[in-house]
């Protein structure tokens, strides 16, 4: 599996969500604004439901997106760290574990999160173009 597929993978279809989310948003306010014209007040509009739910919902995914970008951009820094590109660590063959030379200069790495949590949010995505079956996860 290609960590860096999978990750412009993941960024594209939150791209995606997030404009979607973001249209929603701007469609419920103008709806919104469109029902408080005078001569539509106390009149029901076919269709137009309910926007503040509408809108709460879409607020609620674009945080979730965000959250979701978190944990991509997390694991990207955990599986890309180097710690001093370049000359080789003392670590005893680990290279997420800080060596001698990491801790001489106060260098931290990142926190530790596995890169098959790509795989577990790809997994509500599996319907959308350009998901391989590479990316499923196996028991």
């Amino acid at each position: 599996m290609s960590t860096a597929d999978l990750v412009a993978w993941l960024r594209g279809v939150l791209d995606e969500n997030e404009a979607a989310a973001r249209e929603l948003v701007a469609e419920a306010a103008r709806c919104r604004e469109a029902l408080k014209e005078p001569r539509l007040l106390g009149t029901t509009q076919v269709g137009w439901g309910n926007w503040t739910a509408v809108e709460r919902t879409a607020l609620q995914a674009l945080a979730d997106i965000e959250a979701k970008r978190a944990i991509v951009d997390a694991v990207e820094r955990y599986v890309s760290w180097e710690p001093h590109p370049g000359v080789p660590c003392d670590n005893e063959g680990n290279p997420h574990e800080p060596c001698d030379l990491c801790i001489a200069a106060n260098r931290s790495m990142p926190p530790r999160i596995e890169p098959h949590v790509l795989l577990l949010l790809a997994m509500a995505y599996a319907d959308r173009p350009g998901y391989r079956t590479e990316w499923r996860l196996t028991e």
